[in-house]
């Protein structure tokens, strides 16, 4: 329970910070200008990071044993996020970004974090002078390689979050608390960022955010193999960080060959030449997503292969996506595609810009949670609406009321949400869609894990429960339909989320407690689709559902005895 915890609250509390931050980042200068190699025309707050490394940080605090691995990625992630603000309020040339990554990295070294084993070269440690500077070079390349990448609306946060999936898998595996905590902590906090970062983005990474998910990446790659599952090929970082150290490889030797600076800005990055190839922004980051998703696939496939098999895996699946990115460019497949998927839908483009979809109705809003509105003024829609919220209101007073138990750590949970809820609606009225929808998101979590023995234990139940269920899903494919300005259109963040739904099916049952985990997802989607059409079509009407969700976190908060 401590895992789905630190999953929660790294959702939670990045939400929750993300807006306030927003609303301040023009006074604290956190601001990002558009620029000749940016894709956004208005300054966009860059506040996202900060979000997010609280959200990771305060469960590491919480429920993790402070030894010296843990102090020591703790304090080397402070530091890296306090001198990485500082680069987004002023820009620091690369030299000082070094120096200041530098005493991170010593931190980290200094707790024991240290790539002892190295491919192709046996079972033994390697010297310590070579082992150090490995070190040194991994860490502060994949740190900077981050801060490369992101530069399209989801890119970084979302190949992060595939990457940390695999990790938290991995070190599941051998009961590794420390590294898996950690995962599911900053999956929880790139999950709840994405809500404001899907395309066109209302909230970026900044340097605070890309720095400190690289040097927290490149941390957990190195406790995975070395303290928490020693039995794996230490080549594997390679495929489960992936398309951020072949994006970093490749502009390295781009500018190199056309002698200039290796450091130098340009737009020659991956994500630039698919763009340049014709394809649009989100069809940009969703090809880069399947092939991060292809590179991490192949790390969970190969984890004790030889270091022969896994180094040259990377190298193979690599030369095949610039093989096809080049050609790409040539032959422009990209404006071919593009042209032909927008005169397939043309009719539903009129409609809407940003499009429907789980992630993407958030960021047609802004920040602080005022939401986007849709048109409701039809009958049919008002009617789907209602079925839909209705059922969501049943299901979650019911899993609250008749559930499984709920522990004090969720209780206390359920009673913040609950009380920001409260608060939001009587003196933040603007943001009362972002609290709903945070309510939302934690209560149906928490119901769903409760449901499920009732289920389990009571095969009528599980049947009523799968009808209702699906009466929701149904209600919501339709309502989606209905709702000609808020069209339906698939974003790369419902991409990521078919991942994790097509991993589901491969995973051991030990990863989801013995619980099945074929209602668990399946019910996850489907709440938080339905959650995602109310809140986008109901324009602050949803009364009903925010009713049933203050309520259903009140119960759950008597229940695991918190009073």
């Amino acid at each position: 329970m401590t895992l789905i915890l630190g999953l929660i609250a790294g959702i939670f509390v990045t939400m929750v910070l993300i807006p306030p931050l927003a609303k301040v980042a023009g006074i604290l200068g956190l601001e990002d200008p558009p620029g000749e190699r940016k894709v956004h025309k208005v300054p966009i707050p860059r506040v996202g990071g900060i979000g997010i490394a609280l959200g990771v940080l305060l469960p590491v605090m919480m429920w993790l044993p402070l030894t010296g691995e843990v102090l020591g990625y703790a304090l080397g992630a402070v530091w890296i996020l306090v001198f990485a603000v500082v680069d987004d309020i002023k820009p620091l040339s690369y030299r000082w970004k070094f120096i200041a990554q530098v005493p991170a990295v010593a931190i980290a070294m200094q707790s024991g974090i240290v790539l002892q084993h190295l491919p192709f070269m046996g079972l033994d440690p390697a010297p310590t002078w070579l082992a150090y500077s490995i070190t040194v070079l991994f860490i502060l390349g994949i740190t900077n390689a981050i801060n490369l990448f992101d530069g399209l609306d989801g890119l970084a946060g979302g190949c992060v979050l595939l990457s940390l999936g695999a990790i938290g898998y991995l070190a599941f595996e051998v009961d590794g608390l420390v590294v898996t905590l950690i995962s599911l902590a900053m999956m929880g906090g790139i999950l709840g960022f994405l809500n404001f970062n899907t395309h066109p983005a209302q909230v970026f990474l900044g340097d605070a955010g890309s720095q400190f998910l690289g040097f927290s990446l490149a941390v957990l790659a190195i406790l995975l193999i070395e303290t928490t599952h020693t039995a794996l090929n230490p080549g594997l970082p390679l495929l489960l960080l992936g398309l951020p150290i072949l994006d970093t490889l490749v502009v390295i030797f781009l500018r190199l060959s056309q002698r200039r600076s290796p450091f130098a800005a340009d737009r020659q990055h991956i994500h630039h030449q698919l763009l340049d190839c014709g394809l649009s922004h989100s069809m940009a980051v969703s090809v880069i997503y399947i092939f991060q998703a292809i590179l991490v696939g192949s790390a969970l496939l190969l984890p004790y292969q030889s270091d022969l098999t896994v180094v040259g895996t990377f190298i193979v699946e690599c030369a095949i996506f610039m093989a096809l990115v080049r050609l790409a460019l040539h032959y422009t497949w990209g404006r071919m595609l593009t042209r032909g998927m927008a005169s397939s839908r043309r009719k539903d483009a009129l409609a809407t810009e940003g499009g429907f979809g789980l992630g993407s109705s958030l960021a047609a809003g802004a920040p602080d949670g005022s939401g986007p509105a849709a048109d409701t003024a039809s009958p049919k829609v008002q009617l789907i609406s209602q079925i839909v919220e209705v059922g969501f209101a049943v299901f979650l007073l019911f899993g609250a009321l008749f559930g499984g138990k709920f522990d004090q750590d969720i209780s206390l949970i359920a009673i913040c949400v609950a009380g920001l809820m409260l608060f939001a609606a009587l003196f933040l009225r603007a943001s009362t869609y972002l609290f709903t929808r945070v309510g939302v998101y934690v209560a149906s979590l928490l119901v769903i894990v409760a449901v499920v023995p009732l289920t389990t234990h009571n095969p009528s139940f599980h049947w009523l429960v799968q009808i209702w269920l699906g009466v929701v899903a149904v209600a919501t494919l339709i309502g989606i339909r209905a709702v000609r300005r808020a069209t339906f259109q698939v974003t790369p963040q419902d991409l990521l989320l078919g991942f994790f739904a097509l991993a589901v099916p491969i995973l051991p049952k030990e990863v989801f407690a013995g619980l099945p985990a074929g209602f668990l997802v399946i019910s996850a989607v489907i709440l938080f689709y339905a959650c995602e059409y109310l809140i986008s079509v109901a324009n602050h009407r949803y009364i009903l559902l925010r009713i049933a969700t203050f309520t259903a976190l009140l119960v759950i908060g008597v229940r695991g005895g918190l009073f």
